[in-house]
């Protein structure tokens, strides 16, 4: 399993990439996921929805606790 620092970067970069190139909105650092979902206010209510579920569920997998993780994004 990579360190926790390492995959966090990667996810952070590729989720700041396609949320940039798909929506057009820039992804700041420093941010929970329930912050992002509501950056993300120019998606529909069920996609941001559904970017915090992966984020989440992604954290839980690496870590055992989805929200032990503040600030990957």
């Amino acid at each position: 399993m990579p360190q926790t620092g390492e995959w966090l970067h990667k996810l952070e970069t590729r989720l700041q990439k396609v949320v940039q190139s798909k929506h057009g909105i820039q992804l700041h650092a420093d941010r929970d996921f329930h912050t992002v979902a509501k950056q993300l206010n120019g998606l529909t209510h069920k996609a941001s929805t559904e970017i915090t579920n992966v984020l989440q569920r992604i954290t839980k997998q690496n870590t055992g606790d989805e929200h032990s993780v503040r600030g990957i994004i």
